[in-house]
């Protein structure tokens, strides 16, 4: 192990919506398990304050297609303040930012909801492993690039 050249300076949530369906019927504990086509994730650039350092925001939600699939609905947003060491090869700067930000964020989005649901009446939400980063033959792109595309990340989360 070690440090990340990634640094998070600070985080916070900006929106948290959460509802249980009364009355929803629950059925064997793998039906609740939600799976990346189950979610979406949009991930923006707020701010290139320079070439190091950044701001992203990312918004996770069930999809309106899944709602009637789960007990819960849900959409979280929530945004990042990033610094990259300046010891980082400049070639890879952007790489990472696209790759690890919004990982970082997708993360605390995870645990969020899970502690909120965990305390509701059906089984917690738990947020599906998801990757951010390029395939081999993907140079790094911003994340306006990537919303184009309809692929699902490759880096587990």
């Amino acid at each position: 192990m070690r440090a990340s050249p990634l640094v998070l300076k600070d985080y916070f949530t900006t929106e948290f919506r959460f509802s249980a369906q009364p009355g929803f019927s629950v059925g064997s504990p793998e039906e609740s398990i939600i799976l990346p086509s189950d979610i979406t994730v949009e991930v923006e650039l707020l701010a290139p304050e320079s070439t190091l350092a950044r701001s992203y925001q990312i918004t996770v939600a069930l999809d309106p297609l899944a709602e009637d699939k789960f007990p819960w609905n849900f959409r979280i947003s929530l945004v990042g303040f990033f610094e990259i060491l300046p010891s980082w090869p400049t070639d890879q700067v952007d790489r990472l930012f696209v790759a690890n930000a919004p990982a970082l964020l997708y993360s605390a989005a995870r645990e969020s909801l899970s502690m909120i649901s965990g305390h509701g009446p059906y089984q917690r939400a738990l947020l599906p492993s998801v990757t951010f980063v390029p395939l081999p033959d993907e140079k790094a792109k911003e994340p306006e690039q990537l919303a184009e595309e309809p692929a699902v990340p490759e880096t587990a989360v």
